[in-house]
């Protein structure tokens, strides 16, 4: 599948997602449940956080919860760096890239050398911009 194809299935399955869940109650999007829990409900607009474990079990009811790394070292790569998801299994790399992705010159050229690293390796890499959470 091409990173194209996996883009825009988690753009129409997470759409669904939100469209038709009720027993949910889906709202911005935080890395983690921990994180959107300790941020609560967005008081600008009542909605509520959600973390993007959450997301990930729905859009890929395939993999197991275990199955999604969380802000760990790649061993063997050659460098330290730390993908806030990946999973083994698809090869796939997600990213969440807050503000400050796009506002300091050395983040913005650690993110475009991290991602070469994670493609020269053999990862299709997510970005989720900040101006989706």
């Amino acid at each position: 599948m091409s990173l194209h194809n996996i883009t825009n299935d988690i753009y129409y399955k997470t759409t669904q997602i939100i469209m038709s869940t009720s027993k949910h109650r889906w709202g911005f999007l935080r890395e983690t449940n921990q994180m959107a829990l300790d941020a609560g409900v967005d008081r600008d607009t009542g909605l509520h956080r959600t973390g993007l474990e959450d997301y990930l079990a729905v859009i890929f009811p395939e993999i197991d919860s275990h199955e999604w790394i969380h802000d760990k070292v790649i061993d063997g790569i050659g460098c330290r760096i730390r993908p806030d998801y990946r999973c083994e299994r698809l090869k796939l790399i997600i990213e969440f890239d807050g503000v400050q992705h796009y506002q300091k010159p050395d983040r913005i050229k650690a993110d475009i050398e991290n991602q070469k690293l994670y493609e020269n390796n053999g990862y299709k890499v997510v970005r989720i911009p900040y101006l989706f959470n």
